[in-house]
């Protein structure tokens, strides 16, 4: 009789307990983490596309400057590359030079 008993406890509550919690488990690997983490990618691949449009901005900038004669070509190159070292993307504020090499 106790076996019975004890057959059907399992069966009744351990059981789907332990199911729903793999099910969780196996949810959460499955669906969140990737979401997560495709998340997390775009996330950057939006800032490396915005990071690049600053770096083209201020290009377009200095050659405009060097093109009416506002400054030397050489002037122009030089502070061009002084504006861009100085950027930085990231968490860890990596700077744009680190990205190049």
């Amino acid at each position: 009789m106790k076996k019975v008993i004890h057959a059907s406890f399992f069966q009744r509550i351990i059981l789907p307990s332990v199911l729903a919690i793999l099910l969780f488990i196996l949810s959460v690997f499955a669906f969140v983490i990737p979401a997560f983490e495709n998340n997390a990618i775009k996330q950057k691949q939006i800032m490396l596309h915005e990071l690049t449009n600053t770096v083209w901005s201020i290009l377009d900038k200095y050659h405009h400057d060097a093109s009416i004669g506002l400054l030397s070509s050489e002037e122009a190159k030089e502070k061009a590359r002084n504006e861009i070292e100085v950027l930085r993307y990231g968490t860890d504020k990596k700077t744009i030079s680190g990205l190049l090499t």
